[in-house]
């Protein structure tokens, strides 16, 4: 199989890991009224607390939306068809999710045509990348967005007008991403864990070009996902910006997303000397995957 056919699948599993919904809209997260109040009249009640404004912005992330289309871009790996390769906001993003791995930063407040925004800054405590967000002060919805890796580079951004907001429809509520609840459950999340601040929350088969078996492991830090598959190691290692490969014995470990080159290397050495990573992989299939399509979370 080519690297190119590698490529996509992969990046086939990071979009899923990233977007567990639209845009994600979540009516129990919805404000008990989602109105448009005085951006400055906000801007006086929340002050500079920017673990209000998150909060603000998880809310009205569920209960507003753009009229128009905002431009993004992303250059984490994305299916070549796929109509966007913008960031997706997962559906299971929370408060307390956030916090445990991110320290929260008032920036302070700008001026635009449509009012006033607010800005605050999510600095990872781990290799992920830090996430700046700019929010409309009247609605609480993100009207831009920066995620930069430590090096400095900008992984993705996006930006809307804030005049193009408009309420959104409730939806059923969506889950977020977590690990089954079952036994062997805890076997898979000890066997890939390791990299600082992610934690493996989905396992699940998946078929590489024409039909080779591999492990889909997710990984997920609150906000950001990255993508482990686990594939025979007799086919082409992928290579290609933001993804990271090594083989161990029979096996190829390969990790898909916004994670620097040497937090990555170092993941993927820590795994490949566990005695899982010089077994068959058609055992560990069987070990942490009942049936293909089954089980192993969302």
């Amino acid at each position: 199989m080519s690297p190119g056919r590698v490529l996509t699948v992969l990046a086939c599993g990071l979009l899923l890991a990233l977007a567990f919904a639209q845009p994600a809209r979540q009516a129990d997260l919805r404000p008990e009224s989602p109105s448009v109040d005085g951006g400055d009249a906000a801007v006086d009640r929340l002050g500079d607390d920017a673990a209000a404004w998150l909060r603000r912005m998880l809310a009205a992330e569920r209960a507003f939306g753009f009229a128009v289309a905002p431009e993004e871009r992303s250059v984490w790996p994305a299916e070549p068809a796929a109509a966007s390769a913008a960031f997706a906001w997962p559906a299971g993003v929370t408060l307390d999710a956030v916090r445990a791995n991110f320290d929260l930063r008032w920036l302070g407040r700008e001026r635009t045509s449509a009012g006033p925004v607010v800005v605050i800054d999510l600095l990872p405590r781990h290799e992920g990348p830090a996430w700046r967000f700019w929010i409309d002060a009247a609605t609480g919805a993100r009207v831009a967005y920066r995620a930069t890796l430590a090096d400095g580079r900008v992984v993705a951004e996006g930006r809307g007008d804030p005049s193009a907001l408009v309420a959104a429809d409730a939806v059923l509520p969506l889950p977020a991403p977590r690990a089954p609840d079952e036994p062997r459950a805890e076997l898979w999340r000890a066997a890939f864990a390791g990299l600082d601040g992610f934690e493996p929350v989905a396992v699940a088969r998946v078929r590489l070009g024409s039909g080779v078996p591999a492990l889909r492991v997710t990984l997920w830090d609150g906000l950001s996902g990255a993508v482990l598959i686990v594939y025979p190691a007799a086919r082409t290692p992928a290579r290609g910006d933001l993804i990271v490969s090594r083989t161990s014995g029979r096996l190829t470990l390969a990790l898909v997303g916004p994670v620097p080159e040497a937090a990555a290397i170092d993941y993927l050495d820590e795994l490949a000397a566990r005695r899982w990573a010089r077994a068959e992989l058609v055992a560990l299939l069987r070990q942490w995957v009942p049936a293909d399509g089954e089980g192993g979370g969302p």
